[in-house]
């Protein structure tokens, strides 16, 4: 069985081989690298994307179902067996760590259930939303290594199963999906959160151990060993209890330069550094110096009552990339007032020497062309000032 997404759905691809109780690997194609679904005997026994996938180990001992000594203590008696196989001692698949757990009776056989379910939801939630690119079904006969620990999913099962999480997905909060997101802490809400009625989970109290302010929801996940909609779902309940706020950095900065702009305006919506009009004329000698503002200690706070306000503004006006700082413009009826009558004066005064014009005559009224160069270059000069002034450079 083979073909293209764009002729079926993956749905309808899996109902097919769970009908002929087909066993092997369905690999599915896309834009991103390509998934698979493991069947046996016309059930699912595992579904991976590309996505991030939760770690059976992590995800135990992060929800407090087993604590981190004896897991260690298993996964180095599995390690050591690994080394006299050959294989990769470092790195451990999910399903010996189950089987030795188990073996052991140290988790609830539901419990890791419960993992490795999710992960085969989690790899159908990513595969089940392409659209396009080419899929091919390998048969193959079953892995008797995996027949008493990986867990077999019927179809339909698994298909609703899936819809529910897509349903839960869309209730979440956007930013606690966004891999790029940065999750921020709130001390002064996170110490009373253990005395609420509902107190925060094992889960909860991992993922709060982890947030640094600096690592976005992508790198935590993958630090963690949680799947993308484990950590989404705790993340949403800590935003919810106010104890963790989500923001995307951009968003950060924009809003910052933004509030910025907004208390400069506030406090001084005429005098602004660099500007040559009248209103603001000395306001150019008031930007304090970022090197002589920080005091012995290391400090960056400006002292003696300096405002920063003005600072922000042109730090603002830099990032747009304005090189002068903007202008009241005047009224329409205004503006086309003094059109006509600079339109007057130039057919007055302008032309040439050779033809007796006024234009090349010292001490002569200049034209509108050349009162604009010269404005331009003005406004250029001040661009280069103002950067040198802030950053100590042109």
């Amino acid at each position: 069985m083979h073909g293209d997404l764009s002729n079926t759905t993956l749905a309808g691809i899996c109902r097919a081989l769970a009908s002929a109780r087909a066993t092997g690997r369905l690999v599915v194609g896309g834009a991103d690298e390509p998934g698979s679904v493991t069947l046996r005997d016309g059930a699912i026994s595992d579904a991976r994307s590309p996505q991030p996938r939760a770690r059976l180990a992590s995800r135990l001992t992060g929800g407090g179902h087993i604590d981190e000594l004896t897991l260690a203590r298993v996964l180095e008696d599995l390690r050591r067996g690994l080394d006299g196989s050959g294989c990769n001692s470092e790195v451990v698949d999910d399903l010996d760590v189950a089987r030795a757990l188990l073996d052991g009776g140290l988790v609830d056989p539901l419990v890791i259930q419960d993992v490795l379910v999710g992960q085969i939801v989690d790899g159908m939630v990513e595969l089940r939303a392409r659209r396009t690119g080419r899929y091919g079904f390998e048969p193959s006969g079953p892995d008797p290594a995996q027949t008493s620990v990986r867990p077999l999913v019927d179809v339909e099962t698994l298909l609703e199963e899936v819809r529910k999480r897509e349903d839960r997905l869309a209730g979440l909060p956007p930013a606690a999906l966004r891999p790029d997101t940065v999750p921020h802490l709130q001390p002064t809400r996170l110490a009373g959160a253990d005395h609420d009625d509902d107190h925060l989970g094992a889960d909860a109290v991992t993922v709060l151990g982890a947030i640094d302010e600096r690592r976005n929801l992508g790198e935590l996940a993958r630090a963690l060993g949680y799947g993308g909609y484990d950590l989404a779902c705790v993340l949403a309940d800590l935003s919810e209890r106010g104890v963790v706020t989500l923001s995307d950095p951009a968003d950060d900065v924009g809003a910052a330069l933004d509030l910025a702009v907004r208390r400069s305006d506030h406090l001084d919506p005429t005098a602004v550094a660099g500007d040559t009009s009248t209103g603001a004329s000395g306001a150019e000698e008031g930007v304090p110096d970022l090197v002589d503002a920080a005091d012995a200690s290391g400090s960056t706070s400006f002292g003696g009552g300096v405002d920063v306000s003005e600072f922000l503004r042109e730090l603002s006006s830099l990032a747009r990339g304005d090189d002068a700082p903007p202008t009241r413009r005047p009224s329409a009826a205004a503006a086309g007032d003094a059109t006509r009558r600079t339109d007057g004066e130039d057919d007055a005064h302008t032309g040439s020497a050779a033809d007796g014009g006024t234009e090349d005559r010292p001490g002569a009224p200049r034209s509108r062309r050349s009162v604009h160069k010269a404005d331009e270059a003005t406004d250029s000069g001040n661009g280069q000032r103002r950067r040198r002034r802030l950053f100590g450079r042109g």
